[in-house]
């Protein structure tokens, strides 16, 4: 005579794991899985990493897990000191550290998805709202909605100097910040998804362009006086561009795509990511970060990029888990 005794648990499509209850926590990858969306590196020791459900912190030797909340779905961070860094995210999610903690920061309203942060200085920082023309801007002492008067969602931001600021938007758009006004610039027709600059007559912005049945990745750059396109047959899935000198200029992407501006062109690189990488920071040309899918963290010490995840997974989504506890009373009484 059988006597059966199951469980079964099912999670139809789940991207993510929760690891902060007791009785769940990731064996594989270490020290966790979840998307990172956003990296802020304050000194050799001292960087930040953010994503869905959590914050990681390196304290120079090792990344871990500082905080986790299943409320949050965090898209970007951005700081200018040890005790000064602002992260943003859904639903209207603003996080400021102090150096202590991590305190949500109350807004003007609640309604709006949250993503880029930028600023030149701590009491001049913009914020991207999910409402076309609505920014955020900080002064140090307030968040106040600024509304730029553009038809267009703002999508990323990098600038020389407080009244030189450029972003990228919707449709393509370049859109430049004097000081006083925003305005439209250029428009590249592409899908843009990151920009970032050297100096103020080096910037560069990246995304894709659909060419017949082709989708291709392109990069325009800004030399001070217009934007060109610099490249145009690029892998489309490039998604991020970080840069340490003008002749030092990293784009990634997904898993195994990766290009280096040398001075007089990108050349293709292929580190073993193990998933696709969202966003870049760096300290020098030998110190840089990527962050990604599935937990991915990986650093470049101006010889090779590598894995630093104790345990590296791979980047897919729970579909089923399921556990049996079979037991019979033929095998009790032996």
């Amino acid at each position: 005579m059988y006597r059966w005794v199951s469980m079964v648990l099912i999670c139809a499509t789940c991207t993510s794991v929760y690891a902060g209850s007791p009785d769940w926590h990731w064996t594989n990858p270490k020290p966790q899985g979840n998307t990172l969306n956003g990296l802020w590196m304050a000194t050799s020791d001292e960087g930040w990493a953010v994503g869905e459900f959590v914050i990681m912190h390196w304290d120079g030797s090792a990344w871990s897990v500082h905080a986790v909340d299943m409320s949050w779905y965090l898209s970007n961070i951005y700081g200018f000191a040890e005790n000064d860094i602002w992260a943003s995210g859904s639903h209207g999610l603003l996080l400021h550290w102090n150096g202590a903690s991590w305190q949500t920061v109350m807004l003007e309203t609640t309604g709006y998805q949250l993503g880029a942060i930028w600023g030149f200085r701590s009491d001049d920082v913009w914020m991207q709202t999910s409402t076309k023309g609505i920014l955020y801007h900080f002064d140090g002492s307030e968040w106040a909605l600024f509304d730029t008067g553009l038809d267009h969602h703002f999508i990323g931001f990098w600038g020389a100097a407080a009244d030189d600021v450029w972003a990228i938007g919707d449709a393509g758009v370049l859109l430049h910040w004097d000081g006083n006004t925003w305005t439209q610039e250029y428009l590249s027709h592409s899908f843009l998804s990151d920009i970032f600059g050297t100096s103020a007559n080096d910037v560069r912005a990246i995304g894709t362009i659909v060419v017949g049945d082709l989708i291709i990745g392109m990069v325009f750059r800004w030399d001070g006086t217009e934007w060109t396109i610099e490249e145009d047959y690029l892998d489309p899935t490039i998604d991020c561009i970080w840069g340490a000198e003008s002749d030092d200029v990293w784009i990634a992407g997904g898993g195994t795509v990766m290009y280096h501006w040398d001075g007089s062109a990108w050349n293709h690189d292929a580190p073993d990511t193990h998933g696709a990488i969202f966003d870049m920071a760096g300290l020098s040309g030998a110190d840089i970060w990527g962050c990604g899918a599935a937990g991915t963290l990986i650093h470049w010490d101006g010889t090779r990029w590598h894995q630093v995840l104790e345990t590296p997974g791979m980047c897919s989504a729970v579909d089923d888990l399921f556990a049996l506890l079979f037991e019979s009373d033929y095998m009790k009484s032996i």
